[in-house]
């Protein structure tokens, strides 16, 4: 089970832990799983919960439980996230919504934004938030691919370094070292480790902002903490930084906090 799960006081009654159980591929002989299996309501009509509890686990991800019940990170599910309190900011069929500053643009290809050249920003301009989970999944097609998520950043115009200047950034970039690499929050804050899949895979990554607490968690695993300084409200954007890099986003989704 998963390290968040199993040391919850309330996973052996928690709907979630156990829905998160029956979704890992490795639950098993896990007493943790097996334990929220028995203890959840829903155990008796689920078709997994047997099945999942006499599987091993060998070893355990720090996944949320509510978006590990998403399913395989391969096959997005917006109408899951919803579910949840999730709202899409991209549908993956228009930009409606959203805004470009700076030079070069985001294509729209196959429900995919696609950069192109730069550097600029594209941003949400429809709303602020200021308490908020995000859930981004994004893919390079180059090792060295950079790019990154901006956020609570004043309305930048047409000047995308005011995101750079006035929000947080998280990197993405394999190829840097920490605080430039991905998971990393650029130039203030290291990623512990790199977690991401490497080219033509898709990365989900869960950005966590309460107060000026930032969380940053890459495919499951919480990567970076930070105490920021900076404002407590703003806007959401995606960066194409180059005319060398490539870099897929399939999934924006926030929850407020």
């Amino acid at each position: 089970m998963c390290k968040k799960c199993s040391s919850c006081t309330d996973a052996p009654a928690c709907a979630a832990s156990a829905e998160k159980c029956a979704s890992c591929p490795k639950a098993s002989t896990c007493p943790a799983a097996a334990k929220a299996c028995a203890t959840c309501p829903k155990a008796s009509t689920c078709s997994n919960s047997k099945a999942t509890c006499k599987k091993a686990c060998a070893e355990g991800e720090v996944v949320d439980p509510v978006l590990s019940a998403l399913g395989d990170m391969e096959l997005p599910a917006p109408d899951r996230l919803a579910e949840y309190g999730y709202t899409e900011l991209f549908d993956g069929k228009s930009l409606e919504g959203w805004a470009m500053a700076g030079p070069g643009e985001f294509l729209l290809e196959h429900g995919n934004l696609v950069t192109k050249d730069g550097m600029g920003l594209l941003w949400y301009k429809e709303k602020m938030f200021k308490n908020f989970t995000l859930v981004v999944e994004w893919m390079n097609t180059s090792k060295t691919d950079n790019s990154g998520i901006f956020v609570r950043f004043p309305d930048p115009g047409n000047d995308p370094w005011v995101a750079v200047n006035g929000g947080y950034e998280v990197q993405i970039d394999d190829t840097s070292a920490p605080p430039a690499s991905s998971g990393s929050i650029y130039s203030f804050a290291p990623a512990t480790s790199l977690e991401t899949k490497g080219i033509n895979r898709w990365n989900r990554y869960e950005i966590t902002v309460v107060g000026q607490k930032y969380t940053v968690v890459v495919n499951g695993q919480m990567v970076c903490e930070f105490t920021g300084e900076r404002a407590l409200e703003g806007y959401i954007g995606l960066q194409n930084h180059d005319p060398t890099t490539k870099v897929l986003f399939r999934r924006v989704a926030i929850k407020e906090l």
